[in-house]
């Protein structure tokens, strides 16, 4: 899925540009064909989804207990599930703890990334678009390795791995990348960041789809998107304070590095997957998954999880 979406965005991109180039638009027509487009497409195949069968009814995975209402019910809930993951869901604890500082640092990347290549490397619009070029089509083949490695090694090596790859990439980008004389260079960063975007994000997901309790995948997406989201703030709260203290630019740049690497040690709390499917018995009877509920926290091996 991830080497189709992204190669899909690739193809997206490439379209846009050849079009804007054809026509002779300036960045702001490129903006408005490129949203034209976008909006064009996601209603016809939206229209589509909603008057097909790709939305089929589907059953309840929970009922509401009896003397609580909808609106109330879902809050209870949360608060019971977080109370079990700070007490007892260890590894899924410390995945969400390196989300937080992951996902905090790779969702600012694309505006630190923008502004420092147009601020500190002088590079024109149709450049700064050709890196972002590079860097879809780099992500394919990141995904592509993300999967080989995954069953080489296991999904929670493969994911702190990538976390530490973007990290080191991210620190010695800040290093080289210093002036418009470096901006050629800038692209062979794009291939790299790339790579490790399409490593990383899909191990994420295919780790914490296999440490979640089973029967509750849609609260804990929801989870997943949170956690996602909590610290998005910092990394651009960062970057400004130290530019504005007067700080070089590849300084704020290279502060992305300390999120992804403090990401990689706190993805170490996790623990052994190969412990945690062999402790949940991931395709083992509603006995199997019971037992594995019960248990709780008793050490720095203990995993807490059930299959999906």
């Amino acid at each position: 899925f991830n080497v189709k979406q992204y190669g899909c965005g690739a193809v997206f991109l490439g379209c846009v540009g050849a079009a804007a180039y054809a026509l002779n638009l300036k960045s702001g027509g490129t903006v408005v064909l490129s949203q034209i487009t976008v909006l064009t497409i996601t209603l016809l195949l939206g229209a589509t989804a909603w008057c097909s069968n790709l939305f089929p009814p589907r059953a309840a995975l929970s009922a509401v207990p009896k003397g609580s209402y909808v609106i109330t019910a879902g809050f209870r809930k949360l608060a019971d599930t977080g109370s079990k993951i700070i007490t007892k869901y260890r590894p899924l604890r410390w995945m969400i703890v390196t989300m937080m500082l992951a996902e905090a640092a790779s969702n600012t990347f694309t505006q630190i990334a923008i502004t420092y290549t147009s601020e500190v490397l002088a590079m024109s619009a149709n450049q700064v678009s050709a890196t972002i070029f590079v860097l879809l089509l780099a992500i394919v083949p990141g995904s592509a390795f993300m999967a080989y490695l995954s069953n080489k090694l296991d999904p929670i090596r493969s994911y702190r791995l990538s976390l530490f790859y973007f990290g080191s990439v991210q620190l010695l980008a800040s290093i080289l990348l210093q002036s418009p004389a470096n901006a050629n260079l800038c692209y062979a960063f794009a291939a790299a960041w790339g790579f490790g975007f399409g490593w990383m994000h899909p191990a994420q997901r295919v780790l914490f789809a296999t440490i979640i309790p089973h029967g509750q995948e849609t609260e804990m997406m929801g989870i997943y998107t949170f956690s996602g989201q909590a610290l998005l703030f910092l990394p651009p709260l960062l970057f400004s304070m130290l530019n504005e203290a007067g700080y070089h630019m590849s300084i704020g740049l290279g502060s992305l590095s300390v999120f992804f690497l403090g990401a990689s040690v706190c993805a170490g709390g996790i623990g052994s997957y190969g412990e945690a499917t062999k402790f949940m018995g991931r395709a083992g009877s509603s006995g199997d998954k019971a037992q594995a509920e019960e248990n709780v926290e008793v050490g720095p091996k203990t995993i807490v999880a059930t299959n999906l």
